[in-house]
């Protein structure tokens, strides 16, 4: 009796055409492509710091007596800001006219903007206002 065994250990693996070839190699060329512009862009954010920059708007809104400024923060640095403390002072006609006020934004990543207002009791227009961010962490 004769008994005929298969052997798949002697058979290749089925060969690969030209299109997987091909696919295969551009599919692998876009994931390094990838992968190298995330970590390019996180070592040049690493390095930089964040610079930030407060804008008081022109509208000014006049809501029950009180003005109301609005702002503008950015983020135009390369790392996020924490607990940023933006200070807006107006002086109408004399120092001892002064008004002050301060708000904290807790986080500023990189490239974000964040609005906010500043309430007076005197017309910003009518003085001279400053605004300036005074610290972050």
């Amino acid at each position: 009796m004769v008994t005929e065994s298969t052997d798949t250990s002697s058979e290749s693996p089925p060969k690969r055409n030209c299109a997987e070839w091909i696919t295969f190699i551009i599919s692998s060329l876009i994931l390094l492509a990838l992968i190298g512009l995330i970590l390019y862009d996180w070592l040049l954010s690493q390095q930089s710091p964040p610079i930030l920059q407060v804008e008081p708007q022109a509208a000014v809104e006049i809501r029950e007596g009180q003005y109301y400024q609005p702002f503008t923060l950015k983020n135009t640095g390369g790392n996020f800001a924490e607990s940023v403390q933006v200070i807006a002072s107006l002086t109408i006609d004399s120092p001892e006219d002064l008004e002050v006020g301060e708000q904290e934004i807790s986080f500023l990543a990189a490239g974000e903007k964040k609005s906010g207002y500043f309430i007076f009791t005197h017309d910003p227009r009518e003085g001279e206002l400053s605004v300036r961010v005074a610290s972050y962490r």
